[in-house]
């Protein structure tokens, strides 16, 4: 959701926009204590994708 306005005002402006998101949130009975694992992960899997992204477009 956050991305979505920088993305309409790139979109206005004919700029090239990407957005990359960690998701970490889960439902159900162990989702509080799951949740800081799971933050870490999601954080370094973002990461790899745009650090591989950018290494591509170099």
């Amino acid at each position: 959701m956050e991305s979505t306005a920088i993305a309409q005002i790139c979109r206005s402006f004919d700029v090239d926009f990407v957005s990359t998101r960690g998701i970490s949130d889960l439902c159900g009975p162990a989702a509080n204590e799951e949740h800081p694992e799971r933050v870490e992960g999601a954080s370094e899997r973002a990461a790899s994708i745009v650090v591989k992204l950018l290494e591509t477009e170099s």
